[in-house]
């Protein structure tokens, strides 16, 4: 009996050990990158929205080039300035989505600019415009608590009138990218 025991094939305790603990390395190091890369997919969403309401503006502010019947040039402006949109922050749990309302983009800005977010999205968005014709400026920003610790993480976009025509800032800022 001891030499059928002696003769068995299978795995001692050490070698389980062994191969626990380089699962347990793997994860230790796996979790945490994943995390992060989770983190980056939700920003992904922030820089292609800022984009559609910089382009907003832009055709805002270019269609705005009209003569009134007296041959005078009217204002160019930008859309108003509007708070941050959904209002309150997005909660499901840390990082949650905003539901997607369309009556939160029902505003006469966000209306102005075609701008408007009918599914599921991370990020509040805010358009904060000022002066007139020469003058006019905006800066269009996204914001978001990704892992619910109270820390924004923040894009913006800005733009503003040179010879004529709306200019946009080289880059879109960010700050936090993945707080």
């Amino acid at each position: 009996m001891l030499r059928r025991l002696r003769d068995a094939k299978g795995f001692t305790l050490i070698e389980l050990m062994i191969v626990v603990a380089i699962i347990g390395i793997l994860a230790a190091v796996a979790v945490p990158a994943f995390l992060r890369y989770m983190r980056t997919a939700r920003t992904a969403e922030a820089p292609p929205n800022l984009k559609k309401i910089f382009d907003g503006a832009k055709t805002y502010y270019e269609e705005g080039a009209k003569v009134n019947r007296a041959g005078v040039t009217q204002t160019l402006t930008f859309p108003v300035t509007v708070a941050l949109t959904p209002t309150t922050a997005c909660k499901d749990g840390p990082g949650g989505r905003c539901p997607g309302t369309v009556g939160d983009w029902s505003n006469v800005t966000w209306q102005a600019l075609k701008f408007q977010l009918k599914d599921p999205h991370y990020f509040q968005y805010r358009f904060d415009a000022s002066g007139d014709t020469d003058t006019a400026t905006f800066t269009a920003g996204a914001h978001a608590d990704l892992d619910g610790n109270g820390t924004y993480s923040t894009f913006e976009r800005t733009a503003n009138i040179e010879e004529k025509s709306v200019k946009g800032g080289g880059a879109i800022y960010v700050s936090n990218e993945l707080e």
